[in-house]
């Protein structure tokens, strides 16, 4: 058995399942991740995931199961460690405790330490997007990203201000920014419908280094960098429409 896996890729609720199907092997009553069994950790974090909680789990590791046939330990969004959280991780990847296990989800593996990356089995499932817009939500950003084009550098500043005033906004709207990126990539390959209003201003290139740019800038907000530098950064990268 491996001591450790790496589930990325998918959806979050399919990576979830995946890795509630391997616990269970381990574990004779059914797992809930909001009521874990006593051989089981879960963590979790809304911003990221610090080297104390990992020296929880050492602590949590090396003592001998209860009742389950192992200890486990489930990061939910692996993504999300720190570097030096990864750094005291990887520790114990590389001398791991004794009938224990541990899994690590992550949406992509972009953030983690290629030596983590080789220390443990990884399960790759499809990417896909999360992101769904709803047409009014769509049209709104539309605009907003319509108006932000046309926009000189004050003026863009100003408004990274007001549209991100915290790390978790700046996160969201990185996402859906990316989302718009895409479709405006898709209408303009002809994929999707015609291109239509300011898209038809945007040359290829430019909406591909529009989108290169924001899928950066939300992996560096997952990696829990200065969101007020990064929201800034990407609107200055747009191109200009006059």
């Amino acid at each position: 058995m491996f001591t450790a896996q790496l589930i990325i890729g998918g959806l979050f609720q399919e990576r979830v399942k995946i890795a509630l199907k391997l616990i269970q092997l381990f574990f004779d009553q059914p797992i809930n991740l909001d009521k874990p069994p006593i051989d089981a950790l879960i963590i979790r974090s809304t911003n990221s995931i610090g080297i104390n909680q990992i020296r929880g789990l050492k602590r949590f590791l090396s003592r001998r199961p209860y009742q389950a046939k192992i200890k486990l330990s489930l990061i939910l969004e692996a993504e999300k460690l720190t570097l030096p959280a990864q750094n005291s991780l990887l520790k114990t990847l590389e001398e791991p405790p004794e009938s224990s296990l541990i899994i690590l989800l992550a949406s992509h593996s972009a953030n983690l330490l290629p030596t983590i990356i080789s220390r443990v089995k990884t399960t790759r499932l499809p990417a896909k997007s999360q992101i769904h817009l709803s047409p009014e939500k769509v049209d709104h950003f539309t605009k907003t990203l319509s108006h932000l084009l046309t926009q000189g550098v004050g003026e863009r500043l100003k408004l990274s201000i007001v549209l991100a005033k915290n790390k978790d906004q700046a996160l969201v709207l990185s996402e859906n920014l990316l989302f718009l990126w895409r479709q405006f990539l898709l209408a303009k390959t002809g994929v999707n419908k015609k291109e239509s209003g300011f898209l038809k201003k945007l040359s290829l290139q430019q909406i591909e280094k529009a989108l290169k740019n924001t899928e950066q800038i939300r992996k560096m907000l997952v990696a829990n960098v200065n969101f007020h530098l990064a929201i800034e950064n990407l609107f200055l990268s747009y191109p200009y429409l006059s």
